[in-house]
């Protein structure tokens, strides 16, 4: 124990410069014990120095005093000792090493699973508890009991918490919690259903549900390309047309349709089906029958993610689809609802107007754009210039500027014409005329505003506070006042408040 002290000591005093070789690959071995040297560890176990290795066994100790004398209730016969502890602690037991092979004891000691394979591990699963085994690169799986659920032949299992899915020369099958294979393994492939019988399986190039071919299922009569699965129905394709199936193999849709795939999440019962290169949307009830949701008339069909609304397209004319027809008969390019004021931008011959569901115009076809900017108002664009609409379509401010910029702080618009900056507001009209490069609202109502290259402050309508004599300004955050500066060195100190 002195040797072992020493080392520590000094190596805890070593420089990354000064470390052994082998302090970041630390071995055992690397120390030299003296044959017999015996440590004794947590839970009952110890370690004893013999012939070059570490043997463990079990001891007990004979005083409360850890200093006093231990009894060893067997010889150090394990090459691995390790204590574990599952579900919360409620299960404790042994993993031990014997003889090159792995085996469990329970806390108490005695012989839980005989030490017999290579690797060995208690699986604690919310549902059950079993334990793997593997032997001979192969794995199996134990009750909690020590009973075989499944002998070590199996290159893979995995546990769902329901059933097992096993993997055996390149072959996958599924056996239940009991060992009772309920899926034999002759499949290439199996995707996942906690009902066993919906599984959907591989065979080869084809697949098939194993609830259709259960009678002979390594040599399935009922086979597609591919499968997809819509709640209890099973969308199929069968070279290049597609159909539909029920759970017990019933055809519920023929195999006519050049394209059939689930549709957008939020119709869990929609299916989008094509023909002749055109497609529409089909709904299944919960019994089965197939119904036209939309006639396989369009040249598309998708849901506006802003909106989560149905939308279609035929030819170059887009609209909404409401009840069982186009909202607008397709009148228009491309059209576009606003449910904050329950209208809809149309576009048609490259312009944009606004309408209403009765389809009455607001504003007429002939914006480049229209945007939304709140719910009482449009910015909107004609002859590259940008004015201001009320959403009912009463013009608020011409369209006259290139640049139109909202300041919801002070309620104002920025606005730019021929390169030079003002404000307007509605109520007020223009407060100050689009002849500055550069402006700042203040929080006194006043404006830096840079005209010509220099700086200086103006009220509403242009009204000069400090003339635009200045190179340069300087303001901190929370000030009251704003420095400004001239390439002279003149120096012009204005109050906020």
């Amino acid at each position: 124990m002195y040797k072992l002290l020493t080392f520590l000591l000094i190596a805890s005093f070593c420089t990354a410069q000064d470390l052994p070789p082998y302090a970041f690959n630390y071995t055992s071995d690397s120390l030299q014990y003296e044959e017999g040297e015996t440590f004794y560890l947590s839970y009952g176990v110890y370690k004893k120095w013999t012939e070059g290795k570490f043997m463990y066994g079990f001891y007990e100790s004979l005083s409360t005093d850890i200093n006093q004398e231990k009894k060893h209730i067997t010889e150090p016969i394990y090459q691995r000792i390790q204590y574990q502890k599952r579900q919360k602690g409620e299960i404790a037991f042994y993993k031990i090493k014997l003889n090159d092979k792995w085996g469990l004891l329970r806390d108490n000691r005695n012989v839980w699973i005989k030490a017999m394979y290579d690797k060995i591990n208690f699986n604690s699963h919310v549902k059950t508890h079993y334990i793997s085994v593997q032997l001979d690169g192969r794995f199996g799986l134990l009750k909690p009991t020590g009973e075989t659920i499944l002998a070590p032949i199996y290159d893979d299992i995995l546990f769902d918490g329901y059933h097992y899915k096993v993997f055996k020369d390149d072959m996958v099958g599924i056996i239940d919690k009991d060992g009772q294979t309920i899926i034999p393994i002759c499949f290439d492939n199996i995707l996942y259903n906690k009902k066993y019988h919906l599984q959907i399986v591989k065979k080869g190039a084809k697949w098939s549900v194993f609830n259709w071919i259960k009678e002979q299922p390594c040599e399935p009569s009922v086979h597609f390309d591919d499968i997809r699965q819509l709640n209890q129905f099973y969308i199929c394709r069968d070279d290049d047309k597609y159909g539909i199936l029920d759970t017990t193999g019933n055809e519920i849709a023929p195999f006519e349709y050049d394209y059939l795939d689930p549709f957008f999440y939020s119709f869990t019962d929609g299916v989008i089906a094509a023909k002749n290169k055109k497609v529409g949307l089909l709904r299944i009830d919960s019994s089965g029958i197939i119904h036209t949701r939309i006639p396989i008339a369009y040249d598309d069909i998708w849901v506006e993610q802003e909106t989560f609304k149905l939308k279609v397209k035929s030819g170059s004319k887009t609209d909404y689809y409401f009840i069982d027809a186009p909202l607008f008969n397709l009148n228009y390019n491309e059209v576009q609802y606003f449910p904050e004021i329950e209208k809809f931008t149309v576009k048609s011959n490259g312009k944009w107007g606004l309408i209403n569901v009765d389809e009455e115009i607001l504003l007429p076809i002939k914006y480049q754009k229209i945007l939304l900017l709140n719910s009482g108002m449009l910015l909107v664009r004609k002859n590259d210039r940008w004015g201001l609409f009320s959403t009912q379509g009463k013009e608020l401010i011409p369209c006259q500027f290139d640049e139109f910029d909202y300041r919801d702080d002070i309620k104002s618009f920025f606005v730019k014409k021929k390169g030079l900056w003002g404000i307007s507001t509605l109520r007020g009209g223009v407060v100050l005329p689009p002849k500055y490069e550069d402006l700042y609202a203040l929080s006194n109502k006043k404006f830096l505003v840079k005209q010509k290259g220099k700086w200086g402050i103006v009220g509403a309508g242009g009204f000069v506070i400090v003339p635009c004599d200045y190179d340069t300004y300087s303001y901190k955050y929370k000030s009251d006042q704003i420095i400004l500066r001239s390439a002279k060195g003149d120096l012009k100190k204005y109050r906020l408040n």
